[in-house]
């Protein structure tokens, strides 16, 4: 095989996201340690000064402002994020039309055949979108430039923030040498300890295995990334409009960590109702559902489930994962991250109807739900939520340091207000 003659695939990654959207929303906050995440009592996301001084993500907001009382916590605003990222997709999309959006900060572009139109080299045009970003949202990005999306990957990740860095096919190895094998794409840190396991600590290290030992003992997928990392571009940008789902997924950490059942149960609970959200924006329906519970040691417990019908009702839902998730729970353990995985999707219409009228009864709760969604759109998110979630809300609140006391009026103090009717669902 050839490997392409110049790099042409762009990696677009924004640069402290969260944060950099507050800070082009309000410019006074630049310069300044700067968290998101009031809203879930640890930190979700940090600017490079919080980061300099000693932040890390998942920190508890309450040690935070202990240890930083300068420090501003701001809620996250994902409708504005999403905002500046569908803005930020469109300024690339000037320069190729081939654009794919892999997360809220993150998109891939083939610049392949791009320099006629634009008058101007991949090189120049990578930077040239990266400056139009700064200019007209104000926000800053990184971009990687690469003969495949794993080594754009790499490069968009080497220099930060507002790096461009250009991996040309014949030294890609310079990259990968200086790149821990667990943080190459699409690895993560269980896969890299099997890795690490076998002395392959760098990617470079994975590169300079054998083509026989890849085709003898890895997967199809991690075959594939290894040729990506010699320069061969197996994985296409593709640009496919995310309209659908193989499965809708939801997790969440919390502070402090749990040991009662009864939490983790609303922790979970709130997950579940995010997860079926998705599925009725979609039309879509599960049939299999899976949780995990991740320990404060990072291990893992969960089980997958088989739903008795095709549902997005989450009452249903949670009413299957409960008894299992007493089981598993232990006691003696402090847990950290519940998550939610529904799975066996499919169209709402299209599933078997029965003879026992279940049928009619579960679409008078999808209606219910559908509900619960337009006073959503129009109040804001939990607006009506599952009284088995209101420990976690409650929680939440006290970790944040919210004052209940009605006399004080605003929207924080009256959403808790709402009353849990669809427990009964």
């Amino acid at each position: 095989m050839t490997k392409p003659s110049k790099p042409y695939i762009l990696h677009l990654d924004g640069d402290a996201f969260f944060v950099g959207c507050e800070m082009a929303l309000d410019p006074t906050l630049k310069g300044k340690i700067v968290v998101t995440g009031q809203e879930r009592g640890i930190v979700s996301a940090l600017s490079y000064e919080a980061k300099a001084a000693g932040v890390t993500r998942g920190m508890p907001i309450s040690q935070l402002k202990r240890m930083l009382p300068q420090a501003i916590v701001k809620p996250g605003n994902y409708r504005a994020y999403a905002s500046f990222a569908r803005q930020m997709f469109e300024i690339v999309r000037r320069f190729t039309p081939t654009v794919e959006e892999y997360s809220i900060d993150e998109c891939f572009a083939d610049l392949t055949g791009t320099e006629k139109a634009n008058r101007m080299t991949v090189e120049e045009i990578a930077v040239t979108i990266q400056q139009t970003i700064l200019s007209e949202l104000d926000i800053s990005v990184s971009v990687g430039l690469a003969p495949s999306k794993c080594l754009a990957k790499v490069a968009s990740k080497w220099a930060k923030p507002y790096g461009m860095t250009v991996i040309y096919p014949d030294d890609y190895m310079t990259y990968l040498e200086k790149t821990p094998i667990e943080k190459l794409w699409g690895i993560g840190s269980r896969m890299g300890k099997r890795f690490k396991s076998q002395g392959i600590v760098t990617a470079a290290a994975f590169a300079g295995m054998s083509e026989e030992w890849v085709h003898n003992s890895l997967a199809k997928p991690y075959r594939m990334m290894w040729y990506e990392l010699h320069g061969f571009s197996l994985l296409p940008v593709s640009t496919a409009t995310k309209d659908s789902y193989k499965s809708i997924g939801v997790s969440r950490t919390f502070h402090p960590n749990c040991s009662n059942v009864d939490e983790l149960i609303s922790y979970l609970s709130r997950n579940i109702e995010h997860a079926c959200v998705k599925a009725r924006r979609y039309q879509l329906l599960a049939t299999h559902v899976s949780f995990f519970l991740k320990t404060k040691d990072f291990d893992y417990v969960g089980a997958e489930l088989t739903l008795p019908y095709p549902t997005h009702v989450p009452g249903e839902i949670m009413g299957v994962i409960e008894p299992k998730l007493r089981k598993l729970f232990n006691r003696y353990q402090y847990y950290r991250t519940t998550g939610i995985t529904l799975t066996g999707l499919v169209s709402e219409g299209r599933e078997q109807l029965d003879v026992f009228g279940l049928h009619t009864i579960r679409t008078q709760k999808s209606q219910a739900f559908m509900a619960v969604d337009k006073i959503a759109a129009k109040y804001g998110t939990h607006s009506v939520f599952l009284a088995s979630g209101m420990g976690a809300r409650a929680k939440a609140r006290q970790d944040e340091g919210v004052n209940f006391d009605k006399k004080k009026g605003g929207r924080e103090d009256q959403v808790d207000m709402h009353v849990p009717f669809l427990s009964i669902l």
